[in-house]
């Protein structure tokens, strides 16, 4: 079975595309039993929710095909220690949950989690894999102090949430309708006013509603309306927040609010717009992993929005001048966490527009730091 597919599930063999079956608890995929996550020890609770199905999951998954290599061709996603393993196997463990392989394979050699049959076993992978997005982001997320909603005009203050951010605000204008024993929450007119001394930028804020039950657990907005926020507001600059508007749907009427932010800190030192030292060691490595990530598809001139993102249109046929273009991504205090390299490299936990995840321990990031490191 040399031929077999790499991809993730309870075989290695491909079935056609993915049907979805929820079973009837799914709208708890914004919910995690056992307190709320960011009350609590993240890691500890996702730990906990893992070690409760692992005998199940190896039974379906790990005992003949993907823990012990038994099967040519399964990719070892249960490989011992599972656990450690499986966290950091490419494509499942996502921010976005229901994007995990793990849900999405359909039915092959083995069961899918699709299957009817393992609905219960789905339900429970939910919550493990929902307690480990909120463990990635709370584990240095800025987040901001729990606070209630007001009818008409709110100002909630962000240098809660990162102390660089002095003198931000978040405002917005509330209406709250009741409907049935719950309330629809609006925001409109949400804005939001830049710190008082720097620079800020501000990524992918998500509101997150806080149940008036002391141990009930934290509830994302599923809408996520916020998501392709990504803007840079000059000193005490106040701007539209994203779309300046969002719709809360079954918003208990004593809840609050919380927001959660990728990003909430002053724009990285990148790169200067300037001609590339190391020009050479670019085209040998950078150059090679962008091409062969298939990073051109989108950035090399195709989609403009893409293109808008990170240019990449010169490279192919004028080196030098991609180069100066992408210096400008690489954050020249810290390579490392540089935009280049971060956003195709974090399993959907940063934005980038539905482009192709690269694992982080890919030649990738290799290649591009052999070329950023001489800058």
């Amino acid at each position: 079975m040399a031929g077999v597919a790499a991809t993730v599930g309870c075989s290695p063999s491909d079935g056609g595309g993915p049907t979805t079956y929820l079973g009837e608890n799914a709208a708890s995929v914004n919910e995690v039993d056992g307190g709320r996550p960011d009350a609590a020890a993240p890691l500890a609770l996702a730990e906990k929710l893992y070690r409760d199905i692992e005998p199940q999951l190896v039974a379906n998954c790990g005992a003949k095909c993907h823990g012990t290599g038994a099967l040519e061709g399964a990719p070892p996603w249960m490989k011992a220690p599972a656990y450690d393993t499986i966290r950091g196997y490419p494509g499942i463990v996502l921010g976005d949950v229901y994007s995990s392989k793990l849900l999405i394979k359909p039915n092959h050699l083995g069961l899918s989690l699709l299957d009817k049959s393992l609905v219960d076993l789905r339900e429970k992978v939910v919550k493990w894999l929902t307690a480990e997005a909120q463990a990635l982001d709370d584990s240095a997320l800025p987040t901001t102090a729990a606070f209630a909603v007001g009818a008409g005009r709110n100002d909630v203050d962000l240098s809660v949430a990162n102390k660089a951010a002095a003198g931000a605000r978040l405002r917005f204008e509330a209406e709250i309708h009741s409907v049935e024993g719950s309330s629809i929450l609006q925001l409109k007119n949400v804005e939001i006013v830049g710190a008082a001394a720097t620079k800020l930028k501000v990524v992918h804020p998500l509101f997150l509603i806080v149940p008036e039950e002391k141990d009930a657990p934290l509830r994302r907005d599923p809408t996520d309306q916020f998501s392709t926020v990504d803007q840079t507001l000059a000193p005490a600059e106040t701007a539209p927040l994203g779309p300046g508007a969002a719709t809360i749907v079954s918003f208990p009427p004593k809840a609050q609010l919380k927001v959660r932010f990728e990003k909430l800190e002053p724009p990285a030192a990148l790169g200067a717009a300037r001609a590339c030292k190391a020009a050479a060691a670019f085209s040998q490595n950078a150059a090679k992993a962008i091409t062969d990530n298939g990073c051109l598809a989108c950035h090399g001139g195709a989609d403009k929005s893409a293109v808008g993102a990170v240019d990449m249109s010169k490279l192919g046929t004028d080196d030098a001048a991609a180069c100066a273009q992408l210096l400008t991504r690489v954050n020249m205090t810290n390579k490392k966490d540089s935009p280049l390299i971060l956003a195709p490299t974090s399993g959907n936990t940063r934005n980038h527009g539905g482009g192709k995840n690269i694992p982080p321990t890919s030649d990738f990031v290799t290649k591009i730091l052999a070329w950023a490191e001489l800058e």
